[in-house]
């Protein structure tokens, strides 16, 4: 068996995002319910009720779908694996011998990569990012890169120097 030797899941935690959207579900459910329990017009152009169900049911599956959203990191002696749920059905793994370097770096997710979730920039390769400023950088050997965010950098840096020094990978290839 594979020994972890790292373990991350981050959740896209933005409270404002949260707050608002909630806001934004409160009043088309306020609007549902002046218009379908109370029977009085909600606006000025009045939506029909099966609209107001749809926006409402949307707007909840919004929430859903962002209280779901995570981003796992797994780096063993023999890979490193990342898995950005729901959008991922099953964990994207990368053995070292695939990996022609390694770095864990800052970087600013708005600037470089317009935002954060996951992306494909042009010249910088994708990037799967949750939240924060670091992530661990790979380029592959067939010369793809890649951007996993973490918010443990010292903990992976130190993880990939012990598995350097193993002579396991070489960060610096």
């Amino acid at each position: 068996m594979d020994t972890i030797h790292f373990e991350e899941k981050q959740r896209f935690k933005e409270i404002a995002f949260y707050i608002l959207l909630g806001l934004l579900q409160a009043l088309f459910l306020w609007g549902l319910i002046q218009q379908v329990i109370f029977n009085k017009p909600w606006g000025t152009k009045q939506a029909s009720d099966i609209t107001l169900i749809i926006i409402n049911f949307g707007v909840f599956i919004l929430i859903l779908l962002f209280f779901s959203i995570n981003l796992k990191t797994v780096i063993t002696e023999k890979s490193i694996s990342f898995r950005m749920f729901p959008f991922h059905i099953k964990k994207k793994t990368i053995e070292w011998s695939e990996i022609r370097k390694i770095t864990v770096v800052k970087y600013e997710g708005i600037k470089e990569y317009w935002g954060f979730g996951f992306r494909l920039m042009p010249g910088k390769g994708w990037c799967y990012t949750i939240s924060g400023d670091h992530g661990i950088r790979l380029i592959l050997m067939n010369e793809k890169k890649i951007l996993i965010g973490t918010h443990k950098a010292k903990e992976i840096s130190q993880i990939l120097d012990d598995l350097e020094n193993k002579g396991i990978l070489n960060i610096n290839a």
